[in-house]
């Protein structure tokens, strides 16, 4: 049975090239520009000290060093775990199926923050592009999805109440750790968003509008035992899988960099990162490995 159509196949083929371009470019020293070393201050009386050199030239250290691990991350694990999956899900492997949308959310949701969020460069274009075909292709995935198969396929309980806790943990500390972050300053306290010379949020801004919604949904749909519960549960954690491991990287690079790492932040997203990639890893052999539930469109 043909599982995945040519349209599919060719959107991440066409994802892992563009992301590997950029990715690749990202560590070439002078292909951002002439260098533009210094500090200044922002509207917002901020010091920002810019990143000077390479792509992200017109970035401060922190976003830059940020950016640097999420796109090795991307290297050494989200481009093979996008062709692995695939290959898989050709061959018919339901879990490859739930892998795949996952990774196709990690790769809309980091384009998504790149286009909208780094300071503007010359893949500005490949930014907006692989955000189009990232989302195109997590959309083709999941109309090839059967939230039924999936649930009538899984046979872990004790793994669907641990998915459940982590539902909910992450949707409820995400939510409670960005308006803590945010709400100071909307209220007239000091600004402890850390916004620098940029003029919005974009992380804030995914997390609230969709990983936050989506936790919150997949943990009630879990906890009644629906099958959507199943489908959404799989995508936030095999998405997380590849974004846990950004973040952790982000962190590690940003302390060896010597730049300040807020601690509460960490141990949450800590236990997000290590709570995760136990929970995928089980959610993932919970499920009998059946033909791909998937139907030609």
């Amino acid at each position: 049975m043909k599982t995945v159509s040519g349209p599919l196949v060719a959107l991440c083929l066409g994802i892992v090239v563009l992301a590997l371009c950029a990715c690749v470019v990202a560590f070439i020293p002078g292909f951002g520009g002439a260098p533009t070393p210094g500090s200044f201050v922002s509207i917002r009386g901020e010091s920002v000290r810019l990143m000077g050199t390479g792509l992200y030239r017109l970035d401060s250290v922190s976003f830059a060093t940020q950016a640097q691990a999420q796109d090795l991350v991307t290297l050494a694990i989200g481009i093979p775990a996008l062709l692995l999956s695939c290959y898989f899900a050709l061959r018919g492997s339901l879990r490859s199926g739930l892998l795949l949308a996952g990774t196709l959310g990690y790769f809309a949701y980091t384009y998504a923050t790149y286009a909208f969020g780094v300071q503007y460069n010359r893949l500005f274009l490949v930014y907006v592009a692989l955000l189009s075909m990232s989302v195109a292709a997590l959309i083709l995935s999941l109309f090839r999805l059967s939230p039924d198969d999936i649930s009538t396929r899984f046979t872990g309980r004790g793994v669907r109440r641990a998915a459940i806790g982590f539902d909910f943990f992450v949707g409820v500390m995400l939510l409670l750790m960005w308006i803590s972050r945010i709400g100071s300053g909307l209220l007239g306290g000091p600004d402890q968003t850390m916004i620098e010379h940029y003029t919005t949020l974009p992380i804030q801004v995914m997390d609230l509008a969709f990983v936050v919604p989506l936790a919150l949904t997949a943990g009630y749909q879990l906890l009644r035992d629906r099958a959507l519960g199943y489908l959404l549960t799989g995508l936030l954690l095999t998405k997380g899988l590849t974004l846990g491991l950004a973040l952790g990287a982000m962190i590690v690079w940003m302390a060896v960099s010597g730049l300040p790492v807020n601690i509460g932040e960490t141990l949450v997203f800590s236990a997000i990162i290590l709570g995760g990639l136990t929970i995928s890893g089980l959610f993932l052999r919970a499920i009998r490995q059946e033909s791909l539930p998937y139907q030609k469109i």
